[in-house]
């Protein structure tokens, strides 16, 4: 069925490379660009393979986290003991007025301040552990004061929302329960009371 109108064309042949014609088929830029490609390749592949170490990559050891076991598991108990009786307190939403509320809050604190006495008791066996333990209070320092002028708040100013210090860019509690998760001490952060 070959059909005069149609021509049938067929593709160049190929050709084979000889290189005594055409020169040799691995030339120097050729040899490059493969070896840059490669290079580009493997870095990458090594680069997130997680067996490299940057010196100016982030640190993997997070800087809250202790060494101090001993600290951390005595701190949690203690943290543990003060937010079961915490927990026992009704909520601060549950009551009527804002004086009730005052009262709980007030029952709260009273129970953090003898936590924050007992932790402070705690020491850790290095300086760096020590440092930050020492920073976490402080912050506890703070968040205690937010509640106490939470308190007067409530008896002067009447329903009110609870404000707490911002600490940088973020709130206290966020420092104060991030501390405590890098560091297995769930039970020490802030109550729920409120």
């Amino acid at each position: 069925m070959d059909d005069e109108r149609f021509e049938v064309r067929r593709g160049p042949e190929l050709e084979r490379h000889d290189p005594e014609v055409d020169g040799p088929y691995w030339t120097a830029g050729r040899i490059g660009l493969t070896a840059l490609v490669l290079s580009i390749v493997l870095f990458w592949a090594w680069a997130f393979s997680g067996l490299v170490n940057f010196p100016w990559a982030p640190s993997e050891v997070n800087v809250d986290e202790m060494g101090d076991q001993v600290l951390v598991t005595r701190a949690d108990a203690a943290c543990e003991v003060a937010q079961d009786r915490i927990d026992v307190l009704p909520r601060a939403n549950t009551v009527g007025s804002p004086a009730e509320r005052a009262d709980l809050v007030v029952l709260g604190n009273e129970i953090i301040v003898e936590l924050l006495r007992e932790l402070r008791t705690l020491t850790a066996d290095n300086a760096d552990d020590q440092f930050s333990y020492d920073e976490w209070l402080d912050d506890w320092d703070i968040y205690l004061s937010d509640r106490e002028r939470h308190v007067e708040r409530l008896r002067t100013e009447g329903d009110v929302r609870f404000r707490l210090t911002d600490v940088g860019t973020q709130h206290l509690t966020n420092g104060i329960d991030g501390f405590a998760r890098v560091n297995d001490m769930d039970n020490c952060e802030v109550p729920r009371d409120l």
